[in-house]
């Protein structure tokens, strides 16, 4: 993973006010603080081609209705209740074998 090209797309996602995020295909072992900044904002996640474990901390994205996480390596997927308002959860092609909180997702399509 390249911090700078992280903190590239973040900077480019604040200045355009972009909706969406696109941390895709960068190695991240683990989701970067620096998206933490920018929370208000952010309806759309893409972690695509990654290296995630977990989605720990995405709940301080109180705006995130999408989020793309396949290609990773989530066994498990823990927290989901936690992101009340997700609409769109994509984690195909992971090895999870235990899923908690989905039920929780009212508003999942």
């Amino acid at each position: 993973m390249s911090l700078a090209e992280v903190k590239q797309r973040i900077q480019e996602a604040e200045t355009n006010n972009y909706r969406q995020l696109d941390l895709s295909d960068l190695a991240l072992n683990e989701i970067p603080e620096e998206i933490y900044k920018y929370s208000d904002s952010i309806v759309r996640l893409d972690f695509r081609k990654n290296k995630l474990t977990n989605i720990d901390g995405l709940e301080q994205l109180p705006k995130l209705r999408r989020l793309w996480i396949p290609y990773n390596k989530f066994q498990e997927l823990t927290g989901l209740e936690k992101l009340s308002k997700l609409e769109v959860l994509d984690a195909m092609d992971n090895n999870i074998t235990r899923i908690e909180g989905l039920d929780k997702l009212t508003q999942l399509d």
